[in-house]
């Protein structure tokens, strides 16, 4: 796929640094522990949104993975393409079951922080 190749990273300081950045975005996995439904969205500063999830959310929430694009219109085509390619595990809205297919999908994304 065109993004496969983007910069991927799990929820650390690291990822952290890049969230504040005007010229990116991030698009991200993140896995509602009560439920094991995976929400796949989008997001300007990835530190905000994630805090803002949990806070309305009673379940524990765990980012799984944190993909860099260059942008909010990257970040929104990329969501949709996910949205797309995983219709058939939609639970409802961005939400998603955690089957074998998603999380394989997570487990082959690469590991990088530039």
């Amino acid at each position: 796929m065109w993004f496969e190749n983007r910069l991927v990273c799990s929820f650390d300081d690291l990822c952290l640094q890049f969230a504040t950045s005007n010229s990116c975005a991030f698009v991200y996995f993140v896995l509602n522990t009560d439920s094991n439904a995976i929400k796949i969205g989008k997001a300007r500063d990835l530190d905000k949104r994630l805090k803002s999830l949990q806070t309305s959310s009673p379940a524990t929430l765990q980012l799984l993975k944190a993909i860099q694009v260059t942008g909010e219109k990257e970040a929104a085509e990329m969501e949709s393409k996910l949205h797309r390619r995983f219709t058939h595990l939609r639970i409802t809205g961005e939400w998603f079951k955690a089957e074998k297919e998603l999380l394989d999908y997570l487990s082959n994304l690469p590991y990088e922080v530039h």
